[in-house]
C-alpha cells in the first residue's frame, strides 16, 4: 500500500503536464468531431408552397372584371 501512494506525486506530475493535457484535448475534439459526422443527417428542403387561388375568388376577380368592362 505504500508503494501505491508514493506513486500519487508521479501521477500527479503526468496528468499535469502539458503534452499531456494537450493531447487528451485533441483526442476528445476530433473524436467530438467523428461522432458528428457520424450521426450527422441533412435536413430535407423546405418545399415552397405556391398560393393557389380558390375557385370562388377566381370567379369574383372575373365578374368584377365583366362589370368594369360593361361600365
Amino acid at each position: 500500500m505504500r508503494q501505491f501512494l508514493a506513486l500519487f506525486p508521479l501521477f500527479k506530475m503526468v496528468l499535469t503536464d502539458a503534452r499531456v493535457v494537450g493531447t487528451a484535448a485533441v483526442v476528445f475534439f476530433i473524436m467530438n468531431f467523428g461522432a458528428f459526422v457520424a450521426n450527422y443527417v441533412k435536413k430535407p428542403k423546405k418545399q415552397r408552397r405556391r398560393v393557389q387561388v380558390a375557385p370562388e375568388h377566381v370567379a369574383v376577380e372575373n365578374a368584377e372584371a365583366e362589370e368594369a368592362e360593361l361600365a
